[in-house]
């Protein structure tokens, strides 16, 4: 088995070498960014924060998705939920998706299943958040979501977990309201205090778009990032990355 693996890894690295002399890739980078060698099936977390305030980000929001379907591995599994007033206690995935385990001849099978999923998606994204939106919009529970994921995924978590948020960072709710006030260090105290720290260990997470709504001012605004970095720190998460451009999801995870 070990001796075949090498034996396709070599070949894929020839390959790499001769697309070198031709020009059309760039052997600065290993093979493994490349995309040349085979990668690890993942699950994929998805949350979309719904709550009042981010309407605008919404339609930006779902082409990210669509593109992040659009670099997706074979054996994928995508789970999107809504991050909203009840993200722990009212939860269900709004759309589930399953990548072919076999990408197929030149990728095909997990291409047009990346399209279907791309397809599919659009035609419940405004239906489903509809649903929420009516009841559930007013408040912002980040904290609840977190503990969701986490209850969610069985301990000594996947290392081919991915979470990715699409949230402007202000939590409403549980004594919290980062709308009004930037978060503090005493406000991780109280997090741990409160039981609201969730358990994230190993779990690799990006919060994207995260743009200053409700009127916040920029270092208010830059305030939040770092907190939720210090937050998603201590429950364990690695490799966290915390923007407000989308265009990261392009690349693959």
């Amino acid at each position: 088995m070990l001796m075949k693996t090498a034996g396709i890894s070599a070949a894929l690295i020839a390959l790499a070498v001769a697309m070198h002399t031709s020009g059309v890739v760039n052997l600065e980078k290993p093979a493994e960014e490349l995309g040349l060698l085979d990668a690890k099936a993942r699950h994929i977390i998805v949350g979309v924060d719904i709550t009042v305030g981010r309407e605008n980000e919404l339609p930006k929001d779902l082409n990210s998705i669509k593109s992040m379907m659009a670099k997706s591995n074979a054996g994928d599994r995508i789970d999107i939920f809504l991050i909203h007033a009840r993200s722990e206690s009212s939860q269900e995935a709004i759309f589930s998706v399953q990548m072919p385990e076999d990408s197929g001849p030149m990728g095909l099978a997990l291409q047009r299943a990346q399209k279907a999923a791309q397809c599919s998606l659009s035609e419940k994204w405004d239906k489903s958040i509809a649903l929420y939106s009516n009841e559930f919009a007013q408040a912002t529970d980040l904290f609840g979501f977190f503990r969701f994921v986490s209850q969610k995924q069985a301990v000594g978590k996947s290392e081919g977990t991915v979470l990715i948020l699409y949230t402007d960072g202000q939590q409403v709710g549980d004594g919290f309201n980062f709308e009004r006030k930037a978060p503090e260090e005493s406000d991780l105290r109280k997090v741990r205090t409160n039981g609201l720290l969730a358990d994230l260990n190993g779990i690799r997470i990006t919060f994207a778009g995260v743009t200053p709504t409700h009127n916040i001012t920029n270092r208010h605004w830059r305030k939040l990032q770092s907190w939720w970095h210090s937050y998603l720190k201590e429950a364990g998460a690695k490799d966290i990355l915390i923007s407000s451009e989308r265009e990261i999801l392009s690349k693959p995870l």
